[in-house]
């Protein structure tokens, strides 16, 4: 620039030298002078005083740099280079910071794994299905274009296998170095259950003290999969995991085992607590199953024996319009004609008890609707569309029509939506994550007096301090 210096222009680097790569490859502005340039690939400082863009272009025409950029281009070596880093040391009280050279791994194919391992974590982490990898190599690709996109590769085959044999070895031995470090108790959790390949799944899981998140973490560790799932099998099973080599957790420190219900899997106990006796430690503590497994076990029994009607009605009212447009359709006539607003019924799943309550509501509320629908209004379209004969074999509808017509089924609705929610709170409050067993003992008395308050008095029931929380 005549009379006076040209200083660096970040715009320059999105400009090509001559070899065709981007400046901002292996270049960026000198953190200490304006008009200069810093080359990291070259370690080396660049005045562009002068003629600006045309000293940068030059300087990688030099053979020196060639040679660098062709080494770090390389995709099958490994290799480091020179960076400068500020750190935050002085010198002599002034005001300069202290540069110090790093050593960077910049292989390309290094980059390519990180970016692997990242995207199957992604994958692990949030739930995606593998055959959702098929093919995000080339989107990828197309979304963001360069050199480490066009070597990613993925595949429902490949991110299988970076998560249980890359991926999942590393994180059982980091699980297994913090129970070893911390010296801490840790409990195992397992869970039974059948799987799509109609297999024995036990997912084992460890709870422990985590010191870098000051927190109790729950990690799974392992599937174990059986044919039949008998105590010894499973219990020599959890032995040989938590003895397996590389991932050895540590015996002495296991003082607990969680499980599903309150009579399953006694033998796994026993067999677990002998072992650690055989060896010289102390038992495990007692026996102690899933309190929401005890409650809701309550709750069925109490509802087998008045309101399994209410339960079948909620489900077969979910299975009568849930694939069947018209007869949503012929239902939605029947709301508008008693003026109520258009709702679908909610389903019921029988074995999460925390669906019953709502969707006996939602049938409370449609009672009127329902009772029209079912045994006048689809009858007489029936007839009109010659039907009828076809409807009257329909066994769900048969079986609605009877629940119907008699006067227990809306009685026992009525219980239910009354009784269930001393039931939920209490079946709430326990899914939680965090540790809870400093709550059970008052939350469990609060529940028992709700329940027994329906129908004794208060001075019999006793207690002047507990949680109003289930107080009806």
């Amino acid at each position: 620039m005549p009379g006076g210096k040209t200083k660096f222009n970040p715009a320059w680097l999105g400009n090509l030298d001559n070899s065709g790569h981007n400046l901002s490859e292996w270049c960026k502005q000198d953190s200490t002078n304006c008009f200069s340039a810093f080359c990291f690939v070259c370690c080396k400082t660049i005045s562009c005083c002068n003629s600006g863009l045309a000293q940068l272009v030059g300087h990688a025409d030099g053979q020196k740099h060639k040679q660098a950029m062709k080494v770090r281009n390389d995709k099958g070596q490994t290799f480091l280079f020179k960076t400068q880093e500020p750190g935050t040391s002085k010198q002599g009280g002034g005001d300069s910071e202290k540069k110090t050279a790093f050593l960077k791994p910049v292989s390309i194919n290094d980059q390519v794994t990180k970016a692997e391992a990242l995207w199957a974590m992604k994958v692990a982490s949030c739930g995606y299905t593998y055959s959702s990898c098929d093919g995000i190599g080339e989107l990828f690709k197309v979304m963001f274009p360069g050199q480490y996109a066009d070597q990613f590769t993925m595949s429902r085959s490949k991110v299988s296998y970076l998560i249980s044999d890359g991926l999942g070895p590393y994180f059982r031995r980091d699980i297994a170095k913090k129970i070893q470090t911390s010296k801490s108790p840790f409990a195992l959790q397992y869970d039974e259950t059948g799987n799509a390949q109609y297999k024995k799944q036990c997912d084992v899981l460890v709870r422990f003290w985590n010191e870098q998140k000051g927190e109790i973490s729950t990690v799974f560790v392992k599937s174990l999969m059986f044919g039949h799932a008998r105590g010894d099998t499973v219990s020599n099973a959890i032995l040989e995991t938590l003895s397996e080599t590389d991932y050895e957790l540590p015996i002495q420190q296991l003082i607990a085992l969680g499980s599903d219900g309150p009579n399953v899997n006694k033998t796994i106990w026993k067999n677990i607590d002998d072992h650690k006796k055989a060896l010289g430690f102390a038992g495990l503590t007692p026996f102690v199953p899933c309190t929401l497994h005890v409650v809701h076990n309550s709750f069925r029994k109490g509802l087998n024996a008045y309101g399994e009607d209410a339960e079948q009605l909620s489900v077969d009212l979910f299975q009568w319009f849930k694939s069947h447009i018209s007869q949503r359709e012929d239902y939605a006539f029947t709301l508008e004609e008693l003026g109520l607003d258009e709702e679908l019924f909610i389903r019921h799943v029988q074995c999460r008890w925390l669906t019953l309550l709502p969707a006996l509501e939602r049938i409370l509320r449609h009672w009127e609707a329902v009772c029209q629908y079912f045994l006048k209004d689809l009858p007489q379209r029936s007839k009109e569309d010659h039907t009828h004969p076809q409807l009257k074999k329909n066994t769900r509808y048969i079986r609605i029509c009877q629940v119907l017509s008699g006067k227990e089924c809306k009685a026992q609705i009525q219980f239910l939506v009354g009784v269930g929610p001393l039931f939920e709170p209490f079946l709430r409050q326990f899914q939680k994550q965090e540790p809870l067993i400093h709550l059970l003992y008052s939350e469990t008395s609060a529940l028992l007096k709700s329940i027994m308050l329906r129908f004794i008095k208060f001075d019999v029931v006793g207690g002047k301090k507990w949680s109003p929380t289930y107080n009806d």
